[in-house]
């Protein structure tokens, strides 16, 4: 299987920080829930990292849209410790009922409260994958042409806050085994390697600035 892709706009400002675990919060809809259960199961609840190095927070809802992740992020604005690195994914929930164009100008507001609530912490797209069906899409193709436009929109919000983007171009429709049986959700195969992809955008985040081939 081939590896995956990242781009770091610009790595993770270390000398900022103060001498303890680099704070990680996973933020997403149902492939963060799915993959916080899955992690607990084969050891990964911290990534398999030291939590001398890092503490990893899981931070799902099922059926999550753009418009409710600051309320789901809320509780942790008012009692954590302020993130270092938020790991978002989601908006596949929002392609078949909201256009893109009016999702465009919730995002830049979204990160903008994001960024004004913790204006040193580094942010991690994580793109929205592939899938083998889409409830309620009227075209897989249209819908998989939304999703690629989605993507690329947050590339270059990624880009303008100095963020880091992961591709998971290994996980494609063409390889079903990486999906659950719902054609939508991903299999253990799936979500393992969901999981090592959002261990190794940790290291990413933290190297010299680089960009994938493919943007």
């Amino acid at each position: 299987m081939e590896s995956d892709k990242y781009t770091v706009h610009q790595g993770l400002q270390m000398e900022g920080i103060p001498q303890r675990p680099l704070q990680v919060w996973i933020c997403g809809h149902s492939y963060v829930h799915w993959s916080s259960k899955r992690a607990i199961e084969i050891g990964a609840q911290n990534l398999w990292q030291s939590e001398s190095e890092i503490m990893v927070s899981w931070v799902g809802k099922r059926g999550l849209r753009w418009e409710g992740l600051l309320c789901l992020l809320s509780e942790k604005y008012v009692c954590s410790e302020e993130p270092d690195i938020v790991k978002l994914h989601l908006g596949g929930n929002d392609l078949t009922t909201c256009p893109l164009v009016d999702l465009k100008g919730e995002i830049m507001n979204i990160l903008y409260k994001l960024l004004t609530w913790w204006p040193k912490m580094h942010i991690i797209w994580s793109d929205i994958i592939q899938r083998l069906d889409w409830k309620g899409a009227r075209s897989i193709k249209a819908i998989e042409k939304i999703r690629r436009l989605h993507n690329s929109f947050m590339w270059g919000q990624m880009e303008l806050c100095k963020g880091s983007v992961i591709h998971h171009t290994s996980i494609k429709a063409r390889l079903p085994e990486l999906y659950c049986y719902d054609s939508i959700h991903l299999s253990d195969s799936g979500l393992d390697l969901f999981i090592c992809q959002l261990r190794d955008s940790v290291q990413f985040a933290k190297t010299k600035p680089h960009k994938c081939p493919l943007c």
